[in-house]
């Protein structure tokens, strides 16, 4: 069964500390790991598969001078609507009729 190591104290079929190492079944685990409960599952239980993260893939290369980027460019921003100032007095206006 895998491992995991508590990061911080909970009640799951009894006390665990932070800090304890924890053992239950996978999908337990997992759940607890979104709880945010455990740490990930200790490198001597776990598959061979999630002991070694996949390589990054490499840093975008930055366009050359003079080429034109693949990137179409962001549209800009427009300016928020700006409510006319209220005095006293003023009511808003009547709901619509459905």
């Amino acid at each position: 069964m895998p491992k995991a190591i508590a990061l911080r104290s909970f009640d799951h079929n009894g006390k665990v500390a932070k800090g304890d190492t924890v053992e239950f079944d996978a999908i337990t685990i997992k759940a607890l790991q979104r709880s945010g409960l455990v740490s990930k599952e200790t490198a001597d239980d776990a598959p061979k598969s999630e002991q070694t993260p996949p390589p990054a893939p490499p840093p975008a290369k930055p366009a050359k001078p003079g080429k034109k980027s693949a990137v179409s460019p962001a549209a800009p921003a427009s300016p928020p609507p700006i409510a006319k100032p209220s005095t006293p007095g003023d009511l808003p206006p009547p709901p619509p009729v459905a």
